[in-house]
């Protein structure tokens, strides 16, 4: 069987092209090409491409990073600039020459690409195809399918390896004939006829432009910099802000060591200085510019201070662990040997004296202290009386946090109070590397997927979305009403004995009496109301009915009672 390296663009053209030799028996092996200007979000997530691979049926799908290679190209380019900062004929020209190499690896017998006769006037009228073909030197060895019969016939077609009648005749820059095919071969998803390349956008295009007429450096991580943010580009000098908290991160992780960072003591952008040395009162300016919290906080005399570098990342732990052995030491080294040191957390504990396997108590403490810990956040918590089985890993995010663990029921509180962005299951082939244990999968498996949001990878690069319907959520006691009051379950025993219920003081808004198995017990504001060893009722810190007993335990005198909310008429 023939054997094809597409170039493949992820356009219609490339999927068409492949498509028309598959159905001529020939095998298809699609190569995507990418560089922070085109094809980049494949980078940390292919998953997208190696999805429409298998769909469109082709053997086997690779994607390559050619930024090096570009960037040569991009500063010194043979054939000039097409729109605005593309080098679209001398790219042409650099992707077939790979290819070529290529050739052998993938034990190919020939290159195929998307191109079509007319449909883009610089880089695909006939004198630049002819000229992209003898420059690449692949001439007998590159074949066009979709304009093959307007071009002269081509060595491929000569020796038989594909049938040169059953090629199209397409040209210009309507795309009917394209559709129609689309239609015929069930392609749903339609992509749209832009060029794809970040170069052609008028904001990027004009910045790279600018960048190349002042000779500031440019390298692969001033590239990914380049299609990130807002630039401030002056004779000596370049600067970039982020303007989300994505590109924040993104420019943190470019940024890491190899170009200044700063940000202000109030929420603000992270701006990496590229190139040049600039006043850090100007730099306050630019950054006091893009922060209204900033300004509002000078506006009403407050101190609001340049500072270098960036905000830590926050680890929060939770687990059963004990505090006794090794584990919890492990976990946070782990997690520490997957980072630069310039990314190293801020590690808090929330508590490791969870009963063991005590699932509930677990996702009660997390849903007591989550609430307490600074936006970006992540949450590790580990009570995981499954570990090693077929129990899933997860990641949930929400709008100001994030929380890793087993689905088990461990953050049953979170996804029942707070809205989730996205739900994940770690993908463990990804992750776990050898040798690992099937019983510490906080050190194999959470720690090292925890490492890689410190990092700011794209989660879809280990991890695959799941609906909220699909996760664990345990079942708990609730509140029951009767004709005269509630009848209220114990949920929760603190280690000062204190009976916490599952009433939220959100929930009796009238006047009400505390019965505890039949007895009233007075209800008081604070525990210095009562007299040692007094039984009594309060809301806790958290607004949840408790039982207690003054300087004693409610838990040693009661076990589980019955608790009761009367009304009061």
């Amino acid at each position: 069987m023939p054997r094809a390296l597409l170039l493949f663009s992820e356009g219609l053209d490339s999927m068409l092209a492949g498509l028309l030799l598959r159905y001529q028996g020939v095998e298809v092996i699609a190569v995507r090409f990418i560089t922070p200007f085109f094809g980049w979000h494949l980078k940390e997530n292919p998953a997208p491409f190696e999805n429409k691979i298998k769909e469109l049926g082709f053997s086997k799908g690779l994607v390559k990073d050619i930024t090096e290679e570009f960037l040569e190209i991009l500063k010194n380019s043979k054939h000039g600039y097409g729109c605005l900062a593309n080098p679209c004929i001398d790219c042409k020209i650099l992707a077939l020459k790979l290819a070529k190499e290529m050739l052998a690896q993938v034990s190919a017998d020939f290159i195929a690409t998307g191109e079509v006769l007319g449909e883009r006037p610089m880089s695909q009228n006939r004198q630049a195809l002819e000229l992209i073909e003898k420059e690449s030197s692949t001439k007998g060895i590159l074949l066009r399918p979709l304009s093959a019969k307007l071009l002269p016939e081509t060595e491929v077609e000569k020796r038989g390896l594909v049938d040169r009648s059953r090629l199209l005749a397409i040209k210009g820059r309507k795309r009917t004939e394209q559709l129609r095919l689309a239609k015929e071969y069930g392609i749903k998803e339609i992509p749209t006829p832009a060029g794809g390349c970040l170069l052609t956008d008028p904001v990027i295009g004009q910045r790279t432009l600018e960048i190349l007429k002042r000779g500031f450096p440019l390298t692969p991580d001033t590239l990914k910099l380049l299609v990130l943010g807002r630039h401030y580009i002056e004779e000596n000098s370049w600067l970039v802000l982020g303007r989300n908290e994505e590109e924040n991160k993104k420019i943190v992780t470019i940024a890491n060591g190899k170009f200044p960072s700063f940000t202000l003591s109030e929420p603000a952008p992270i701006l990496a200085l590229i190139q040049g040395e600039v006043e850090e009162a100007k730099l306050f300016e630019v950054l006091v510019s893009r922060s209204k919290k900033a300004r509002l906080a000078l506006s009403e005399g407050k101190e609001v201070s340049l500072l270098k570098g960036y905000t830590t990342m926050v680890v929060a732990l939770l687990t059963d662990f004990g505090t006794k052995d090794h584990y919890i030491g492990v976990v946070k080294g782990k997690i520490l040997c997957g980072l630069d040191p310039s990314k190293y957390p801020v590690f808090v504990d929330i508590t490791h004296e969870i009963p063991p396997q005590d699932v509930l108590k677990g996702a009660l403490a997390l849903f007591f202290a989550y609430k307490y810990f600074p936006k970006g956040t992540i949450f590790l918590c580990v009570v995981d009386p499954g570990v090693g089985t077929e129990r899933r890993a997860i990641i949930l995010q929400t709008v100001e946090h994030t929380f890793v663990g087993p689905d088990n029921g461990l953050f049953t509180f979170i996804i029942k109070n707070e809205p989730i962005k996205a739900y994940f299951e770690i993908d463990k082939e990804k992750v776990l590397e050898p040798p690992y244990s099937s019983t510490f999968h906080a050190r194999d498996l959470f720690a090292p997927a925890v490492a890689r949001l410190i990092k700011g990878e794209d989660l879809r690069s280990f991890a695959k979305e799941l609906s909220k319907d699909e996760l664990i959520v345990l079942s708990l006691p609730e509140v029951v009403e009767t004709e005269d009051g509630l009848l209220v379950p114990v949920i929760d025993v603190d280690r000062f004995g204190n009976l916490i219920t599952a009433l939220h003081q959100s929930a009796c808004q009238r006047k009400f009496r505390v019965l505890v198995n039949d007895k009233e017990v007075p209800f008081v504001p604070s525990y210095g109301y009562a007299e040692k060893g007094e039984l009594i009722a309060l809301f806790g810190s958290e607004g949840f009915l408790e039982i207690a007993v003054k300087e004693g335990s409610a838990y040693e005198r009661l076990s589980f009672p019955k608790v009761k909310i009367a009304w009061i008429d």
